[in-house]
């Protein structure tokens, strides 16, 4: 195995999944063949993510227009919605991290 692939176990392939790789970064990631990561995700019953290029218009499908208009003040022209969703993820770790600090060192 070479540093750039992982364990082709269903664990890995539904974490990376769930993480909204590609079959194909999947596939590649675990030298599998992308019908057969396609295959052990059916099996399992969870459904391929969705890697097409309007995942973000399904997302502000969701979204009411007070919150499209918040967010675009928040984006501008300075920062990509990409970057500003792997921001608030970073963000979020950091505290969820610092507070399992917190309970840790407080028993």
């Amino acid at each position: 195995m070479t540093e750039d692939t992982v364990d082709a176990t269903n664990e890995t392939i539904i974490e990376m999944n769930s993480l909204g790789y590609s079959l194909r970064k999947i596939a590649d990631a675990t030298n599998l063949h992308q019908t057969t990561v396609l295959n052990r995700l059916t099996n399992l019953n969870i459904a391929v993510a969705d890697t097409r290029r309007s995942f973000m218009e399904d997302v502000l499908t969701g979204m009411n227009k007070d919150q499209i208009i918040w967010l675009a003040s928040q984006l501008g022209s300075h920062i990509s919605v990409k970057d500003y969703i792997r921001s608030l993820l970073t963000s979020a770790y950091t505290a969820a991290k610092a507070k399992e600090y917190y309970v840790r060192t407080r028993k």
